[in-house]
């Protein structure tokens, strides 16, 4: 039997193994060997790319993202993705530029914090340059502190510190809620303080609000020249009127002596403790809300004295007419019913016109009216 190498020796078309023929190493094609690289090359910078982002906290330097992808982008679409070992450095030295600029950034702000807490400690401790010392101080519309008590006020800022250490009147610390709470502290009329205007390096103006008063009350003092004292709510005095707002004026036409010379009206506390005298004070402020509410003008209201037994309340018009009304005898809904009963006839246009010398409503349910061209003996009598 012939052996089967033999055999297939003898095939048609088998050629004989040459040994001496030199063995091929196979190897791959350029194009193949540019594409092994490039898959390399960016296996290295994606890994790299997220080392680095993943030292980057997104919320806490999130305005260094922005600009590092922008500068990859631009690198990988300038090299057109041929030449990847020139973008690898390229992008290397983005991301130390980027770390450099951020170690930068940190050194700067700590200096920033630096110098700011050193700046306070220098205001807080060694300044005086920046102490207010030019105070411009304006009131709003019908509020106001007598002479005294604004530079009282004025004192009091200038001494007071917070915490025992910080003065409240530097010029960097000043705020409207401190000076509004130190206003509110010492003067309870007082409803805020506002800074109008600062004026560099050590001014400033302040407008004071102070609350609705009732009345303001004239009065000749035995010895002294008219006073104008203006009256809280409360029926305390306010203080002195010194810029003659005069609002809503009662004049008092007796004049007031005193046991001691150095008596001040606004220590007193006559409406907070007499209670009767507070409510004919009230009762006016009442007359008056009606006369403007039926559109009667008054100009002059009076009242005798400031005696407790003395109730009479007279009011002037701008016709020369007037009108008698005893505070002790009606509460606010009987003298509401009375006037606008009595002066929903034509005797208001008289009273305008001034056709009628006065209306004299002190008298429960009697009304006496004197003409203008007439002598009322018995009517004056009763005043």
């Amino acid at each position: 039997m012939k052996q089967p190498h033999k055999i297939f020796l003898k095939r048609k078309g088998y050629r004989k193994r040459n040994d001496n023929v030199p063995t091929k190493i196979m190897s791959p094609s350029p194009d193949k060997m540019l594409q092994a690289k490039v898959n390399n090359l960016s296996g290295q910078i994606e890994n790299e790319n997220e080392n680095k982002l993943a030292k980057i906290k997104p919320f806490k330097d999130w305005k260094k993202i922005g600009p590092f992808f922008n500068q990859v982008v631009l690198i990988f679409k300038n090299a057109q993705f041929t030449n990847f070992k020139s973008s690898f450095i390229k992008l290397k030295k983005v991301f130390l530029r980027v770390e450099t600029v951020y170690t930068l950034s940190k050194a700067i702000f700590s200096v920033f914090i630096l110098i700011t807490i050193f700046f306070n400690i220098y205001l807080s401790f060694f300044d005086t340059y920046f102490f207010i010392k030019k105070w411009n101080v304006v009131f709003a519309k019908n509020s106001l502190l007598d002479k005294e008590d604004t530079l009282k006020f004025i004192n009091i800022l200038e001494n007071n510190r917070q915490f025992s250490i910080f003065p409240s009147t530097q010029y960097w610390y000043l705020t409207d809620t401190n000076l509004t709470i130190l206003g509110k502290n010492e003067f309870p009329e007082i409803e805020k303080v506002s800074i109008k205007k600062r004026i560099f390096p050590n001014g400033v103006e302040i407008e004071i609000t102070t609350a609705p008063i009732l009345l303001t009350l004239s009065v000749s003092i035995e010895g002294k020249s008219r006073q104008n004292w203006r009256v809280g709510q409360d029926g305390g005095i306010v203080g002195l009127d010194n810029m003659n707002l005069n609002t809503e004026l009662v004049n008092v036409d007796k004049i007031i002596s005193f046991d001691k010379p150095d008596f001040n009206l606004k220590s007193s506390k006559l409406y907070v403790q007499d209670l009767a005298q507070l409510d004919k004070l009230y009762f006016i402020a009442t007359v008056w809300d009606l006369l403007k509410l039926i559109g009667i003008n008054y100009n002059y209201t009076s009242v005798t004295s400031m005696n407790s037994a003395d109730f009479d309340v007279k009011i002037q018009l701008p016709s020369g007419s007037f009108i008698w009304l005893d505070a002790s005898k009606f509460d606010r809904n009987t003298i509401q019913k009375r006037i606008l009963s009595v002066f929903s006839t034509n005797l208001k246009n008289q009273l305008i016109s001034g056709s009628v010398k006065y209306v004299d409503l002190r008298i429960a349910k009697k009304v006496f009216v004197c003409p203008a061209n007439l002598e009322c003996a018995k009517a004056e009598k009763t005043n």
